[in-house]
């Protein structure tokens, strides 16, 4: 689930242009009255183009009653106002809005969750210390290797298995 974040925003970007074509298109032709037609022919595809997009750019809309009714609400407006008003752009706003304090929410909670578990094990297990941080863990790997015959006799860690070297 780990976008990046230019396919966050470039999401966003194309939701709001396509909404805002609709926008546009549906003003020129109510102004002029050479479309009317047309406009509520855009007023009833552009819930389900928003909701195809939503779908391919992996934003949940379907199963978030607020997103679902907001589209109900602006359509219902569109229609009211006889398509003179559309705002298909103001709840492609209220979407990222919702979805960013969704995703903050759930970063927050993976936040609290990361900093309730402990933030490191117990230094001593069954009878012998464990390395206390990368550097010393580094160390007795590094003496685990000079155990065993490998070429690297420089490494003297402290602590081998357990056992504290003198010095």
């Amino acid at each position: 689930m780990a976008e990046a974040p230019k396919k966050k925003t470039l999401r966003w970007i194309v939701l709001f242009l396509a909404t805002g074509v609709v926008d546009f298109v549906q003003i020129i032709l109510d102004l002029t009255g050479a479309g009317v037609v047309v406009s509520e022919v855009l007023e009833a595809i552009t819930p389900f183009l928003i909701i195809a997009l939503c779908f391919v750019f992996r934003i949940p809309i379907i199963n978030k009653p607020r997103r679902l009714l907001s589209l109900l609400a602006v359509d219902l407006g569109d229609a009211i106002t006889g398509g003179i008003a559309p705002f298909w752009v103001v709840d492609i706003w209220y979407i990222r809005k919702d979805v960013l304090r969704e995703e903050a929410e759930g970063s927050a909670a993976a936040q609290e969750a990361e900093q309730l578990q402990p933030s490191s094990q117990p230094l001593n297990q069954d009878g012998s210390r464990q390395p206390q941080n990368l550097a010393e863990q580094s160390l007795v790997s590094g003496a685990t290797a000079v155990m065993q015959g490998s070429r690297n006799a420089n490494i003297k860690p402290l602590n081998i298995q357990g056992v504290r070297r003198p010095g």
